[in-house]
């Protein structure tokens, strides 16, 4: 009996189902039907306006090039030299016989052009080519197009209802020895802008103008004249893009205004686009959709069912993927009913303490908090009394537990209140638990390391300033300075942060620190700036500058007071100028002592010479030439000072005399001969054949080598000989 009262109950809920079904796939193929007829309204919709876009850009493009540029190039084939001075004297005969054969050819082979008008600079018109009839009118007040080119001697173009003729005008500032003197206009049927873009997008076309409320139309209706006959020509101020269902024809008529070159509308064109293929489109699509819709509809039934057969497994699926997603997390779950107290921790929770599940189970509150360091306890409550009281929506606390063999580990736990009563108190929550003890221990580390560095930064004998950048570098803001910098230049920490170096230290900028500091954090790379001189009002001292960036954009400067030294270096250098200029005065004294001796002594050799060749008895003749040797020796040692002298003060100079190389030899002959003898040594002079007996040269800075050398080798030979 029970058995067959839950069949029917089974038997039923399938029916039910079976009709909800049904219901839910009458209504969606309603809703489809609606949204695909919905969609392909609005896809005809968007390709009117898609094609309203090429047809822009197709006109805009087709003006410019055909309208604008090709003719700006046919009137460079007029503009002459001769057709310029002809404007300047204002002769109209001669533009005439210049210009009417060139525009008669031209007009045979382009028959769009409509005008064609030489205007002069005084506002009056010169020659019209169409119409040689019409000239000497005051056309400048009249037309705006005119006006505007006298006005800002520029060419200028647009769309215009002449008195003969619409058409676009082209006019051109004309200028005869850098002087305007009047402007060039060429009219063009738009006509030919309509047959380029009706023909290159396969489009229908007319042209419709005001004039006098009568409509004037240009044509090009090659793919259907019927849309000519069924479309509301004589509508005004069309939509950019409208659909036309009519007659049996489906089409969409895009609408481009005429404006004249004052803003003011004067006409449009008028595009037409065949949409009948994109109807025909529409409606197969459409029959094709109810057909799809309607076995769709059987095969989704039976699809149905079989999903509410997989709904259960998908949810078993699900779960088994969040335990997943937990577990590569490394994360522990926990779950706290209010109500009762009981809290259900996952196994990973309580592994991170040392345990297993079923050594601590069952575990209550204040188990758990029994493992929570005593100095952990009142942040942990805190956290959770905001959460209850709604002041925050997560309980966020980290905290230290012991672990099973003694020490502590930081854990940080994150929850929500995800039950509440209707009174507003807190049913249930559940969060997770995370090991962070690694992350503390490394920002324990890094703290350290941060101590450190600040007990460096604070007693570090040179200078330390960091800079933070103002405006991209414009200046630079004094973010930190330490104890050595602060003594450096007299100043405290707590008035100079947070200011500008360059209003602190007005002679930055001068010193050339400034322009290191923008180089710097420009490129990123350090600069050592040399030892400078710093002043301003308050401080003048010698600095050398370090200056590197940091990661975060900051820039460091280090730097030492080298005041002293410099103070030192320039002493030294004042007591060295003056020592050189001590031994500069000896030197000059000596060269001018020397010179003093040197003048007697010549006088002492040359009377010495002349005893020499007179009649003396032979002990007088050799006490005469003793006498002459030794004042030339002496004579060449005052040489030799001089030219000391002359070399210390920088004025030696080499002489380039002939001499005869036998004298230098007899007068080293006397000089050592007597020296050899005594030290009972030969003394010799060996010359080969090949040596000339002439030469041109210094002959005493060679006598004064060859005595050097010969008085050393005596000197220095105790036995033997000297040979030369």
């Amino acid at each position: 009996m029970i058995r067959d009262e839950n069949l029917n109950n089974t038997q039923k809920l399938k029916i039910r189902a079976s009709i909800l079904i049904f219901v839910v796939l009458l209504i969606s193929a309603f809703t489809v039907f609606y949204l695909f007829y919905d969609f392909e309204q609005n896809r005809l919709k968007s390709i009117s306006k898609e094609y309203l876009t090429k047809i822009t850009n197709s006109f805009e493009l087709n003006r410019e090039k055909h309208l604008e540029r090709h003719y700006l190039e046919v009137v460079k084939t007029f503009i002459s030299e001769d057709l310029l001075e002809a404007m300047d004297s204002k002769d109209r005969e001669r533009i005439k016989e210049l210009t009417l054969e060139k525009y008669l050819e031209l007009k045979k082979n382009d028959p769009y052009i409509s005008v064609m008008h030489f205007h002069y600079n005084n506002g009056k018109t010169a020659l019209s080519l169409h119409n040689l009839e019409l000239y000497g009118d005051n056309t400048a007040s009249k037309r705006e197009l005119i006006s505007k080119t006298h006005k800002e001697k520029k060419t200028i173009s647009g769309f215009e209802q002449g008195a003969s003729s619409f058409s676009y005008r082209n006019v051109i500032p004309l200028f005869y020895k850098n002087s305007y003197v009047g402007a060039f206009e060429i009219g063009v049927s738009p006509s030919k802008v309509l047959d380029f873009v009706t023909h290159f997008n396969r489009l229908d076309g007319v042209i419709k103008f005001d004039k006098q409320n009568d409509f004037i139309l240009f044509q090009n209706m090659t793919q259907n004249p019927q849309f000519l006959k069924i479309a509301p020509i004589e509508k005004r101020n069309y939509e950019e893009s409208e659909l036309i269902n009519k007659e049996g024809e489906y089409f969409a008529i895009y609408s481009y205004d005429i404006l004249d070159i004052g803003g003011n509308f004067i006409g449009e064109f008028l595009f037409f686009q065949d949409l009948k293929n994109y109807y025909e489109e529409f409606k197969d699509a459409l029959t094709k959709m109810i057909f799809v819709l309607f076995f769709s509809g059987i095969i989704l039934f039976f699809v149905l069912n079989y999903i509410f057969s997989l709904f259960t497994r998908g949810i078993a699926l699900e779960k088994e993927r969040l335990s997943s997603i937990i577990e590569g997390a490394n994360v522990g779950t926990w779950e706290w009913d209010l109500t009762s107290g009981e809290i259900i921790f996952s196994e990973k929770s309580v592994e991170m303490i040392g345990y297993k599940h079923k050594e601590i189970s069952p575990i209550t509150l204040d188990a758990w908090m029994s493992f929570i360091h005593p100095d952990d306890l009142e942040t942990s409550k805190q956290s959770l009394q905001k959460c209850f009281s709604k002041e925050s929506e997560y309980y966020e606390a980290k905290c230290r537990m012991k672990n099973r063999d003694g020490h502590y580990i930081w854990v940080l736990g994150r929850g929500k209140v995800i039950e509440w009563s209707s009174e507003g108190k807190p049913l249930k929550m559940a969060g997770t638990h995370a090991n962070i003890t690694h992350e503390e221990l490394l920002k324990q580390e890094v703290e350290k390391n941060k101590e450190i560095l600040k007990e460096l930064f604070e007693n570090m004998r040179s200078g330390l300033v960091v800079y933070e950048p103002f405006n991209d570098g414009e200046d630079f803001i004094f973010k930190d300075i330490n104890k050595a910098s602060m003594d450096m230049e007299g100043v405290d920490k707590k008035d100079i942060i947070g200011k500008k170096v360059s209003e602190v230290f007005p002679g930055v900028k001068d010193m050339g620190l400034f322009d290191v500091f923008v180089e710097v954090y420009k490129s990123g790379k350090p600069k050592n700036h040399p030892i400078s001189l710093y002043h301003d009002n308050r401080i003048s001292a010698y600095r050398e500058n370090f200056v590197y960036k940091l990661s975060n954009g900051e820039i460091v400067a280090t730097y030492d007071d080298l005041t002293e030294k410099k103070r030192s270096e320039e002493a030294l250098k004042e007591a060295k100028d003056k020592a050189e200029q001590a031994s500069k005065a000896k030197s000059e004294f000596l060269a001018n002592m020397s010179h003093e001796i040197r003048t007697p002594m010549n006088a002492v050799i040359g009377l010495s010479d002349l005893l020499v060749d007179m009649n003396l008895e032979e002990r007088q003749k050799d006490m005469v030439k003793k006498i002459n040797s030794s004042s030339k020796m002496l004579l060449g040692i005052i040489n030799d000072i001089l030219d000391y002298s002359k070399i210390e003060v920088g004025s030696l100079e080499l002489e380039h005399k002939r001499f005869e190389l036998d004298d230098v030899l007899s007068q080293l002959k006397i000089m050592f001969v007597e020296q050899a003898r005594k030290k009972e040594i030969g003394f010799d002079f060996s010359i080969e054949k090949e040596i000339p007996k002439s030469f041109i040269g210094d002959e005493l800075r060679l006598t004064q080598v060859l005595t050097n050398l010969l008085s050393n080798a005596i000197k220095f030979t105790h036995q033997g000989s000297v040979c030369l």
